[in-house]
C-alpha cells in the first residue's frame, strides 16, 4: 500500500545541512542514534567547551572568555562565532619538545591546578552564557577515532605454508588479470618507460607502472597523466592524521607550511611526536603516495608528485567535534583537497559520524572552500571487512561532502578488510592477501626512512588524493562535484571483477565494493581539462504526509513506498539525480540482522545496508542516512520502494521514511559521451510529468549574507493538499524552521 507523500524543497545545498544536522553528535540523542552497543556507559567528556557567539571576533571572544575564567584555545575551523575556550584553572597536558638527530622527541608532563574539571561549576558557565554576545557554551564529549592502518589478517597459522607457493598463486592470478580486459588506446600510452626509474623503489611500485611493462595489466594509468604533462603543481593536499614528518628527504621539497598545523598541540609544526613504537607513523606515509619527491635517489614517487602537501596533527590527543571541524574548516581558500584515513571504530558494531560542527564544516568546505569551488574531502572506506561492518554505518564515509575511497589487491580481488556500502565512489589498489604474496603501498615512513608495507583503505584514499590533484592541475576550475562527475565517468569497473555490479537505467555500472570502479589518471586528466562546469546542485526532500509510515509486510521482509514529483515546479526541481539520502528511523530487537534496499523509480536496486553479525544493538536506526551513488544520471519522479529485511522474520518497524534527492534540473553533462543508457527507458524528455499524490511544498528562497558570509532563508509555504493544517504538520515546520534557523 503506498503512502501519500509531501516534498518538502529546500535551494540548493541546505537541505543537505538539514538531513545531516538530524544526525547528532554522540552525546545527543535527540535526532539520531549515534551508538556502540560495546559501549554503553557514560560518555568522557573533554576539558574543553566550545563557545559559539553572535558575532566572529576573536578579541572580544577572548576579553569574554578572561572575565569569566576561561582562555580561547582556537578558533573552530572557517565556521563564524565559533571558539574552543578552557578554564583557566583546569587540569591540562602540556607538551615540549627537544630536537636530537632531526627528530622531534616529546615528553609529557601534567600541569594540575588545585581544582580540577570535577570542581567546575555550573554557575561559572551559567554566568557566561547570561553575556549577550554569547548564544550557547557546550562541555564537549570525547569521541573514538581510530587510524584505517594495517591490522593482522584473522588467520596467521597458515601463511608461512601458503607463502612457499605464493609466487606462483601471485603469477597465475595476475595471468587471469591482463585476460579480463583488453587495455584501450589512450590506456596503451603508459606504455611509454618512465623516467623515474631513479628512485630506488620505482621498479616494485606495481600500482603505478605495471601497464608499462605489460598492457594487458591494468593499473591505475597515473603514468599517462605524467605524459600528458601534470603532476599536480598548484594543488596543496592536506592530511588530518597524527602529524607529518615534513622534513623527510623524500616529502620536504614539497612541504607547505599554509595547509599545515597542530591542533593537539595548539601549534604550527605538525611534526609527529616520536615513541619507541613509531605509532604516529600513519600521516607521513599517507603523505609519501601523494607527494613523493620524483628522481631524487630516495624511495619511491608520489602520484602527484610536485603537488604541495601539508598535515593537520589531530589523531594524537583526545578528538573531540570541535577538533575534527577546526582539522576540516582550517585554510579552506588554500587547500584543495583535504585526506582522511580514519573514522569510527570499524569493529562492525558502531553506528557513528561526525557532530554537529564537523558537519557544518563539511558544508561550509563545499560552499566556500577554495574561493567558492567547494573543498574535496578524501576519506578511506574502511578496514571492517573481517568483521562484517559496513561504511553505510560510518557517517563520514556515508556523507554526499566526501568523497569515499574503497581498494581493491595486486590481483584485482576484494581485501579480506574491505567494507561496502552504496555510497563509495571510486577505488584504487592496495595491499591484499599477504598468504598469496601480494604487493603492499611503497611510501615514505618516519625517522626518514621507507617502507613497502603501507595497507588497508588508508593507503587506498591518499592514492585517490594524488589522482583527483593531477586533475585539478589540468582544469583548475573544476568544482567539487565536477570532480565527483570526472570521476564517475572515467573510472574503470571492467578493470576490477566482483560479482556485485549493476548497471543502473543511465548506463552508469557501480558497485557496493568498488563505486564506478578504478580510479583512471590519465582519463581524468584528460576528460579535466575540456569539463565545463555542471549546473548547481538542487536537493528535494520527500517525507510522508501522514507522519507515520505505511507499510506492507511480506516473508521476512517490510516494504514501504514513497511517491514524489522531485519537486516539478519549484526552483528544487530534480531530474537528473547525483546522490539520494534515505532518512530512516528503524525498530528492531538485533541492529545487525537488517537489511535495507533502496529501489529507484526507473527499476535499479541500491544496497543500502548489508547485514552486520556483530551487531547485537537494539538501538535501531534513528533518522540515519543512507547514502547511495548507484542512480546517478537517472530520473528521480514516481516510486521509491523502501525494502527491510530479517533472516527470520523479526518484526521491525520503519517509524520514519524520507527522501532527500540530490542532482540538478538541466541536463549536466552529455551522459552518452560516456555511458550507454538502457533503450527500454527513455531520457530524451526528462521533464515528462510524473502523476503523484497531493503534496505541501515548503519553497525555499537561500541567499548569501554580505556581512557574515553565511546563509539565510527566507520561507513561503504553499498547500496542495485538503489535509494541510494538522498539528502534525505545523509541528514539522516549526521544526525545519529551528533547524534550518529561520
Amino acid at each position: 500500500m503506498k503512502s501519500p507523500s509531501r516534498t518538502i524543497n529546500l535551494l540548493v545545498l541546505l537541505v543537505a545541512a538539514f538531513a545531516h544536522q538530524t544526525m547528532t553528535a554522540p552525546s545527543s540523542f535527540e535526532d539520531s542514534t549515534v551508538s556502540s552497543s560495546s559501549n554503553k556507559g557514560q560518555q568522557a567528556l573533554s576539558d574543553h567547551w566550545v563557545m559559539k557567539m553572535s558575532v566572529n571576533d576573536l578579541e572580544t571572544a577572548q576579553k569574554i572568555a578572561r572575565e569569566h575564567n576561561f582562555k580561547v584555545v582556537r578558533r573552530v575551523g572557517s565556521l563564524d562565532g565559533y571558539f574552543v575556550i578552557v578554564a583557566n584553572d583546569e587540569h591540562r597536558f602540556r607538551r615540549s619538545s627537544s630536537s636530537r638527530d632531526d627528530e622531534k622527541n616529546l615528553s609529557w608532563s601534567w600541569s594540575w591546578s588545585s581544582s580540577t574539571a570535577s570542581n567546575f561549576t555550573e554557575n561559572l558557565v551559567s554566568n557566561m552564557q547570561a553575556h549577550p554576545l554569547i548564544e550557547s557554551v557546550e562541555k564537549e564529549p570525547l569521541l573514538v577515532r581510530t587510524k584505517r592502518d594495517f591490522i593482522e589478517l584473522p588467520i596467521r597459522s597458515s601463511i608461512s605454508h601458503v607463502l612457499l607457493n605464493s609466487d606462483l598463486a601471485r603469477q597465475q592470478r595476475l595471468a587471469e588479470v591482463a585476460a579480463m580486459q583488453p587495455l584501450d588506446g589512450q590506456l596503451q600510452q603508459q606504455q611509454q618507460q618512465s623516467s623515474h626509474g631513479i628512485d630506488p623503489f620505482w621498479s616494485e611500485m606495481w600500482y603505478l607502472n605495471r601497464g608499462s611493462t605489460d598492457p594487458r595489466l591494468p593499473d591505475m594509468n597515473v603514468t599517462s597523466a605524467w605524459a600528458q604533462g601534470y603532476s599536480g603543481r598548484g594543488v596543496s593536499v592536506t592530511f588530518l592524521d597524527d602529524g607529518l614528518e615534513w622534513n623527510h628527504a623524500d616529502l620536504m621539497a614539497n612541504y607547505d607550511p599554509k595547509a599545515s598545523t597542530d591542533i593537539n598541540g595548539n601549534d604550527d609544526d605538525p611534526m609527529p611526536r616520536y615513541d619507541d613504537s613509531n605509532e604516529n607513523k600513519h600521516g607521513t606515509r599517507c603523505a609519501g603516495e601523494v607527494a613523493a619527491v620524483a628522481n631524487n635517489s630516495v624511495c619511491g614517487v608520489g602520484v602527484a608528485f610536485n603537488s604541495g602537501i601539508g598535515g593537520i596533527r589531530m589523531l594524537d590527543g583526545d578528538v573531540t567535534d570541535s577538533v575534527e571541524a577546526s582539522s576540516l574548516g582550517y585554510n579552506i581558500d588554500h587547500i584543495h583537497i583535504y585526506s582522511a584515513s580514519w573514522g569510527p571504530d570499524d569493529n562492525g558494531e558502531v553506528v557513528d559520524g561526525p557532530g554537529p560542527l564537523a558537519k557544518r564544516a563539511f558544508y561550509d568546505g563545499v560552499m566556500r572552500g577554495r574561493r567558492g569551488l567547494g573543498n574535496i574531502f578524501v576519506w578511506a572506506s574502511g578496514n571492517g571487512g573481517r568483521f562484517n561492518d559496513s561504511c553505510s554505518c560510518d557517517g563520514y564515509a556515508n556523507s554526499i561532502y566526501t568523497f569515499s575511497i574503497s581498494s581493491t589487491s595486486e590481483r584485482g580481488d576484494k581485501p579480506w578488510y574491505l567494507e561496502e556500502c552504496a555510497s563509495t565512489l571510486a577505488t584504487t589498489y592496495s595491499s591484499g592477501d599477504e598468504r598469496y604474496g601480494e604487493k603492499e603501498i611503497i611510501t615514505t615512513d618516519i625517522r626518514n626512512k621507507c617502507t613497502t608495507k603501507h595497507t588497508g583503505t588508508s593507503a587506498a584514499a591518499p592514492i585517490a588524493a594524488g589522482i583527483i590533484a593531477l586533475a585539478l592541475e589540468a582544469n583548475p576550475k573544476l568544482t567539487w562535484r565536477d570532480v565527483m562527475y570526472v570521476i564517475a565517468v572515467t573510472s574503470r569497473p571492467d578493470a576490477i571483477r566482483s560479482n556485485n555490479y549493476i548497471i543502473n537505467k543511465r548506463g552508469f555500472k557501480v558497485s557496493p565494493r568498488y563505486g564506478f570502479g578504478l580510479m583512471n589518471a590519465g582519463g581524468m586528466v584528460e576528460v579535466a581539462k575540456t569539463w565545463r562546469n555542471v549546473p548547481p546542485m538542487i536537493s528535494c526532500v520527500t517525507i510522508n504526509s501522514q507522519f507515520r509510515v505505511n507499510t506492507v509486510h511480506k516473508i521476512n521482509s517490510l516494504e514501504a513506498v514513497l511517491s514524489t514529483d522531485a519537486c516539478a515546479g519549484t526552483p528544487n526541481e530534480v531530474n537528473f539525480i547525483e546522490q539520494v539520502e534515505v532518512i530512516v528511523s528503524i525498530r528492531a530487537p538485533v541492529r545487525g540482522q537488517l537489511e535495507v534496499f533502496l529501489t529507484s523509480p526507473m527499476g535499479t536496486k541500491s544496497h543500502l545496508l548489508p547485514k552486520r553479525s556483530r551487531d547485537l544493538s537494539a538501538d535501531g536506526f534513528k533518522r540515519w542516512p543512507f547514502m547511495t551513488v548507484h542512480l546517478w544520471g537517472e530520473m528521480p519522479r514516481g516510486d521509491w520502494l523502501l525494502t527491510v529485511t530479517t533472516p527470520d522474520g523479526t518484526i521491525v518497524q520503519v517509524e520514519e521514511y524520507s527522501l532527500v534527492i540530490h542532482g540538478t534540473k538541466e541536463k549536466p553533462i552529455d551522459y552518452e559521451r560516456f555511458v550507454k543508457p538502457d533503450p527500454s527507458n527513455n531520457f530524451i524528455n526528462a521533464d515528462v510529468a510524473v502523476q503523484t499524490k497531493p503534496m505541501t511544498t515548503i519553497a525555499s528562497d537561500v541567499r548569501p549574507q554580505d556581512e557574515n558570509n553565511v546563509t539565510t532563508t527566507t520561507t513561503t509555504i504553499k498547500t496542495k493538499t485538503n489535509s494541510g493544517g494538522s498539528e502534525k504538520l505545523r509541528n514539522l515546520i516549526e521544526f525545519l524552521r529551528r533547524k534550518l534557523n529561520i
